[in-house]
């Protein structure tokens, strides 16, 4: 798996992190009626899954 340019990985790990909090909060949101705590758990999530697929990306170059 190869990529053109450093920017187009950033972009992509960032709409894909992105992706995958937003599906994760809606699926928090079934149950929880507290809204501040499935903001800050999508946020950590967020973060969680940029620098995982931020790294998977350098351990595939």
């Amino acid at each position: 798996m190869k990529f053109i340019s450093k920017k187009s990985n950033i972009f992509y790990i960032f709409l894909t992190s992105f992706l995958t909090s937003i599906i994760f909060s809606i699926y928090m949101n079934i149950n929880d009626p507290n809204i501040t705590k499935i903001i800050v758990v999508e946020i950590n999530f967020f973060i969680i899954m940029f620098i995982l697929l931020l790294i998977f990306i350098k351990f595939l170059k």
